[in-house]
């Protein structure tokens, strides 16, 4: 919340699944004006998943834990509680959410959370996403198949940052129609 207020970016929600992390969340956001929903978002609305929660509250997810063991043996789930799931889609058509940016750090399901946010997506100008290139979750979706998706979506990846060899990071695509030259990859 605090490096969106320094860029001078007010129109913020913050989607969190972990019902536990609500309270916190809404004081937090409370402090800067932004808006909190609390939602689990998959690529299948109204349905029902498994969400596991990580002695570390980070590593919380749908999926279960894969090479994450071995990247980070201190982390592990300590409980699970069934939650429903909604798209970005009809979040985005419930609440009237409009942005030209997504920031998604999903423990795994970015892609899925991207899937489920197709007609959200036109709109966008910039995604933000964390990825993997090892099955840190299993089931999770790979960089190169966000890549795939981001493009059949008018998107190109413009900036890749690894976050050492651990499997994962973070990367940017951008719009093609903002871009001179969308041959960038």
């Amino acid at each position: 919340a605090e490096a969106y207020q320094a860029a001078g970016i007010t129109d913020v929600t913050w989607i969190e699944g972990d019902p536990e992390l609500i309270p916190h969340c809404q004081i937090r956001a409370r402090k800067f004006r932004h808006s909190v929903i609390e939602a689990v978002v998959t690529d299948v609305d109204h349905g029902q998943t498994t969400f596991h929660r990580a002695n570390n509250f980070q590593s919380s997810s749908v999926l279960p834990l894969g090479t994450h063991i071995e990247a980070s043996p201190d982390v592990h789930y300590v409980g699970d509680v069934t939650l429903g799931t909604r798209t970005l889609d009809s979040l985005a058509s419930e609440h009237g959410l409009t942005g030209n940016m997504i920031n998604s750090d999903t423990q795994g399901m970015d892609l899925a959370v991207l899937r489920g946010g197709r007609e959200f997506l036109r709109g966008v100008d910039l995604v933000y996403a964390e990825f993997s290139t090892d099955e840190l979750y299993v089931g999770c979706g790979r960089l190169w198949e966000m890549d795939d998706y981001l493009t059949d979506c008018g998107f190109v990846r413009t900036d890749t940052k690894m976050a050492g060899p651990v499997g994962w990071g973070d990367a940017a695509w951008v719009a093609r129609r903002l871009m001179r030259d969308a041959s960038v990859r």
